[in-house]
């Protein structure tokens, strides 16, 4: 478990999900597993500041919040494999959608 992962497992409850498909970090290490935060008041507001096309900024939507919830930087998300994006975009979309009414 590397610092940030230690961190947010200090700060805020979290899901960890493990990459079908490894990706090389910058610095050589091989990150084996995404850990993702709940999500807190201030990235909502930072999310709906983005303006993003909900119909056409799938990508772009993933990736801000990996990169708010989770330990990866950019560069690594921009490196992980489709099957795996496509995982961790439902963890996110439960993440997101939890606590709110289905009415």
């Amino acid at each position: 478990m590397n610092t940030a992962t230690k961190l947010m497992n200090n700060l805020r409850s979290y899901t960890t999900y493990t990459l079908k498909y490894p990706v090389e970090a910058p610095d050589g290490n091989t990150i084996k597993e995404v850990a993702l935060r709940r999500m807190k008041g201030a990235d909502q507001a930072a999310f709906e500041e983005q303006r993003f096309n909900l119909e056409q900024d799938g990508y772009k939507i993933t990736k801000f919040f990996l990169t708010r919830l989770s330990n990866l930087i950019p560069e690594d998300i921009d490196e992980i494999d489709q099957a795996d994006l496509t995982e961790l975009n439902k963890l996110i979309t439960a993440l997101v959608s939890e606590g709110k009414s289905n009415d």
